[in-house]
């Protein structure tokens, strides 16, 4: 099928506004924000299996923000809850979360159980994260801290299935 250059040129001319948007939304995709399936039950009620997410790859990531980092020696990405931040000494006793010594609520929770657990001091650059769904997340219990060099994005909004639409 022979394709004639003025057809090409006269499709070039009459849609330049559809080739700029598209390479101006290519240009956000892989810059500003990237897109992730949630994989697994470990951040439920948040997030199901196979939801989709948009994710900001230019965020000062801060305790209670959900994030995506790699993790490199099981070529995996995983999305979990910011906990800790540099400088937090975190504690779980019987079920309640204390961060430096302070009582925090934690609302995204549903009937959770959380194991006790205490870290010292958070080294900068670094993150004890956690799953919503405690009783079923590989998350900082088992993989330690996450390294900042890992970090991948953080999660700003649920757009799939469209009836879960929503920011965080």
């Amino acid at each position: 099928m022979n394709v004639d250059t003025d057809t090409i040129k006269n499709f070039s001319k009459n849609n330049k506004w559809l080739l700029t948007l598209f390479l101006l939304l290519m240009i956000l995709r892989f810059v500003i924000f990237s897109v992730y399936r949630v994989d697994g039950s470990s951040m439920m009620n948040t997030f199901q299996h196979n939801d989709l997410v948009i994710a900001s790859n230019f965020s000062k990531v801060e305790r209670f923000d959900v994030i995506v980092f790699k993790v490199p020696e099981q070529k995996k990405r995983y999305i979990k809850r910011v906990i800790g931040v540099p400088g937090d000494a975190i504690k779980y006793m019987d079920n309640v979360l204390y961060v430096n010594g302070e009582k925090m609520d934690e609302p995204y929770l549903t009937n959770q159980i959380t194991q006790d657990l205490e870290v010292d001091t958070i080294s900068e650059g670094y993150f004890y994260c956690l799953g919503d769904n405690r009783k079923n997340s590989v998350d900082s219990r088992k993989m330690g801290l996450i390294s900042e060099d890992n970090l991948l994005s953080e999660v700003k909004m649920i757009f799939f299935p469209f009836n879960k639409f929503s920011t965080l």
